[in-house]
């Protein structure tokens, strides 16, 4: 999912996961299931999952690919919120001579989140960093972090989950029955919308 300089985009119980790099692409970094530029964007529950790194299969000790990020952003606000958030899998080094293990190295795992200059709300969320899977020469890779930070603003709530969701229909211009369940005392803002009523 890649979101570019857009305002209020929610997106809801969605599975993304980001393309694995091919071997012998010029891009070896496994892709990020999330890519946002200054937007306001907001995740409720699903799955993030980068892509693998590329596996070099040349006959030179080259490293593999890192993977890719679950989540990707630069500048703007980013809530996730009830997500399952994976940095994808490093990819397997080039041999040389895989008896005597003249090998590259293993490529790192990916950062479940990565952010520059974003602020950033994750709210009842498991983050978990990508590996590298050991082989016979080598031991693991690097892993990821589960947010890597640079700039911007961090804040991390814990539970419980706040869950919302809309029922059918939800076909322009009929109406649909919005649920929230939330906590009490809990503000709760809904822009761009009209409503008949609320209870």
């Amino acid at each position: 999912l890649g979101v570019s300089y857009s305002d209020s985009v929610v997106a809801t119980y969605c599975t993304l996961t980001g393309g694995a790099a091919l071997t012998g692409s010029a891009f070896v970094t496994g892709a990020a299931a999330l890519d946002m530029i200054g937007s306001e964007l907001s995740i409720r529950g699903g799955t993030l999952a980068g892509g693998s790194g590329a596996d070099n299969l040349t006959d030179d000790p080259v490293p593999g690919g890192r993977g890719g990020s679950g989540s990707s952003s630069q500048g703007g606000k980013l809530v996730i919120s009830n997500v399952l958030v994976l940095g994808g899998q490093g990819g397997l080094p080039g041999c040389v001579d895989e008896i005597n293990c003249d090998c590259g190295d293993l490529g790192g795992g990916g950062d479940a989140i990565a952010m520059t200059d974003t602020i950033l709300v994750v709210e009842a969320s498991t983050l978990q960093p990508g590996t590298s899977g050991p082989t016979s020469c080598q031991g693991s890779g690097a892993s990821g972090l589960e947010i890597a930070a640079n700039g911007g603003v961090v804040t991390e709530i814990d539970g419980p989950v706040h869950d919302y969701w809309m029922s059918s229909p939800v076909v322009t211009p009929v109406p649909c029955n919005f649920h929230f369940k939330g906590v009490l005392g809990e503000a709760v803002i809904i822009s761009a919308s009209s409503m008949a009523g609320m209870y």
